[in-house]
């Protein structure tokens, strides 16, 4: 039937279904919630496209938590995707880069604040404490010479004598100071120190004392002088020198300790990048699953800059521990064997002039003097240095020298020849090189030693500057370097990135 023909019929039917559908409509904003009342033109329309409901368990957590489950869900799905796992990636490698470098760089520092502790505080001190040990001796030595030189006591001896007691009183005190500055697990060293150091200062006085009495005596022509002498120089030797060789022990472990900190190679900071290089090996490997492109520009250099950052250390830890540890070992020996020789030798040049003057035979000590001997000629083969061998021919000789006059003063005490032992135990102002005395033969040995215990002392100090020099720069440079691997992998990453956007 046509509409045309039947006007009010197609009228009738329009309406109807205008009726139809504004009734749906109705239905449609009743469902959803939204207040009643006259719908928009293009209502339908809104409608049509209103995203699906969602349903089940995932639905209803989500609405009974609100905004916050919404935001955490929407980064999970942007993390599921490639872009979210590139990100991902790159936070991870950043922080691991980064925490590497930073650890590196703090351990560096770390090390550089030891070793400027042992430059400032614990090899100064136990220079002081060698000084303490060799000024005592040196000092008695010259107290228990001067009774067998011919006549009174020089003032250049007296001299001596007095330069050597202050020389000592300044060193006690540089150790105390130093003792105070120590690292705290090494308390009770500190206080073992601190402890001797103190018994020595209520000493000295009494030998000082007891030394001028016996001088006094000596002017004045009294016997008892020797007496008074025997016991200053024997509380020097069994309590003053015992206490000053425990102190200079004590701090040579300290340096030892120190140096042997500062020489361990860095395992963790060295770990943490290789673990950063690992990781930056593993990233490339999911960039080429991922983009089939088997290489990254930034992320080779990346690559690069942590193998110079690894080799680097690596080196820098090899240095320290060559510098700091075996030749710093090799530069000690030496002076610890020069320094025990030099105080054998002015023990046994002592123990000449007390049996002297008891006018005892000295042919029991002539094992000790050849212990004596042999210890400084041990010493002397230490030293390596081609600069240092002219000292060491020069006291081979004194030694020489020192041990014939040690020969004919026990034969002139074993003929009862006392005046001619007392001339050849003491100081001859005219006596020549050919056959010197034996205090002439041991004052040139002794400033031997004393030159080339210098000399090796240089060394040591020369080896730990060396050993800062080599670390110095090394924490900064590595923190450079991790840095510049972590923009290069930025800059690496950023085109593929730019792909999904």
């Amino acid at each position: 039937m046509s509409t045309a023909r039947f006007p009010a019929a197609a009228a009738s039917h329009d309406a109807a279904a205008t009726e139809a559908v504004d009734e749906a409509v109705d239905k449609a904003v009743d469902k959803a919630g939204e207040p009643h009342g006259e719908p928009s033109e293009d209502a339908w329309l809104d409608v049509v496209e209103r995203a699906p409901q969602r349903r089940g368990a995932r639905a209803r957590l989500r609405k009974s938590l609100g905004g916050t489950t919404e935001l955490a869900v929407r980064t999970w799905d942007y993390l599921t995707t490639t872009v979210g796992r590139l990100t991902v990636m790159m936070v991870l490698l950043t922080a691991l880069l980064l925490s590497a470098g930073v650890g590196t760089y703090q351990s560096g520092i770390k090390r550089e604040e030891n070793l400027a502790a042992v430059l400032s505080d614990t090899e100064p001190m136990s220079t002081a404490a060698h000084d303490l040990y060799m000024s005592l001796s040196t000092a008695d030595t010259l107290a228990t010479g001067s009774f067998v030189q011919p006549g009174m006591r020089t003032a250049e001896s007296h001299a001596d004598y007095i330069a050597a007691i202050d020389q000592a009183t300044k060193a006690a005190d540089e150790v105390q100071r130093g003792s105070s500055t120590s690292r705290e697990d090494e308390a009770e060293t500190t206080r073992t120190i601190q402890k001797q150091i103190l018994e020595i200062k209520r000493q000295m006085p009494f030998y000082i004392a007891q030394m001028e009495r016996a001088h006094a005596n000596q002017r004045m022509g009294n016997p008892v002088g020797v007496s008074y002498m025997s016991s200053a120089s024997n509380l020097m030797r069994s309590v003053i020198l015992p206490k000053a060789k425990e102190v200079l022990d004590a701090t040579r472990s300290q340096v030892l300790n120190e140096m042997a900190r500062f020489s361990a190679p860095q395992r963790a900071p060295l770990a943490g990048l290789i673990a950063g290089l690992i990781a930056l090996i593993a990233c490339q490997w999911f960039l080429w699953r991922t983009f089939r492109r088997r290489f990254n520009r930034g992320f080779l250099s990346a690559t690069a800059l942590m193998l110079v950052a690894i080799v680097w250390v690596i080196a820098a830890n090899y240095s320290t521990w060559d510098a700091g540890s075996r030749d710093f070992t090799r530069a000690v020996g030496p002076l610890t064997a020069l320094t025990d020789a030099r105080i054998d030798a002015q023990l046994t040049r002592t123990d000449e002039t007390l049996l002297l003057l008891r006018r005892e035979s000295l042919r029991d000590r002539a094992v000790a003097f050849d212990d004596t001997e042999a210890k400084v000629n041990e010493a002397l083969n230490q030293i390596s240095r081609p600069e240092s061998q002219y000292l060491v021919s020069q006291a081979r000789a004194a030694l020489g020298q020192w041990h014939e006059a040690h020969t004919q003063l026990i034969d002139a005490l074993a003929s009862g020849d006392y005046d001619k032992a007392v001339a050849t135990a003491g100081s001859a102002q005219d006596s020549s090189p050919a056959a010197p005395t034996a205090a002439d033969a041991f004052t040139r040995l002794d400033s031997a030693l004393r030159t080339l215990m210098t000399a090796s002392r240089a060394d040591v100090q020369l080896l730990i500057d060396e050993g800062q020099s080599a670390s110095r720069a090394v924490p900064t440079g590595v923190l450079v370097l991790v840095i510049l691997a972590i923009l290069s992998i930025w800059l690496g990453i950023r085109p593929r990135i730019q792909e999904y956007l």
